[in-house]
């Protein structure tokens, strides 16, 4: 049998990112319940009861802060509109390199900074920005990028010019 067991304190995150995931949690519990009672919904005989499947996951998810982390750390959630993005391709660049900037400058450690993306296009989009960023030394000190697509060997530079490199041995007659 599999007990879950909720855990009251979070010894890993700073204060801001405890009191945002307890705020996101309960907000999405209840917006998912208001939705799916709401009469005229999806909510049908059909469908599993989703607002209760939530409510018994997340409702009681609150989670404290131990006092050594209490004044520490930030979230800030950004939602760029395509269409301003569109029309203004470098917008996103600017905002993402300056806030990144900014952190630094107030003494966040790179370690320190999360940034969760959309999806796989964006994320490898942004990781490339500051793998280009940091080889031009935009940052007052370099920012490492982890993440799914760096974690795999084609993402690395040094494979890909040792692939190349072999690929050149073997047929050195391509371009």
């Amino acid at each position: 049998q599999i007990v879950t067991e909720n855990l009251d304190t979070n010894w890993r995150s700073k204060r801001a990112i405890v009191e945002f995931n307890n705020a996101f949690f309960r907000s999405v519990t209840e917006i998912m319940r208001t939705q799916f009672d709401e009469p005229g919904t999806a909510n049908t005989n059909d469908l599993p009861d989703y607002a209760g499947i939530l409510s018994s996951i997340y409702g009681d998810i609150k989670q404290m802060v131990p006092h050594k982390l209490e004044s520490e750390g930030e979230v800030v959630v950004r939602i760029f509109d395509r269409q301003q993005i569109k029309d203004n391709p470098g917008y996103f660049e600017s905002v993402f390199l300056e806030r990144i900037a900014q952190l630094l400058e107030n003494g966040y450690a790179p370690a320190e900074i999360a940034i969760l993306v959309r999806g796989k296009k964006e994320g490898q989009f942004l990781a490339e920005l500051l793998i280009e960023k940091n080889a031009e030394g935009f940052f007052r000190e370099p920012v490492g990028v982890i993440s799914n697509e760096s974690l795999f060997l084609n993402a690395s530079g040094a494979v890909n010019l040792l692939i190349a490199a072999l690929q050149y041995l073997i047929r050195p007659q391509d371009d």
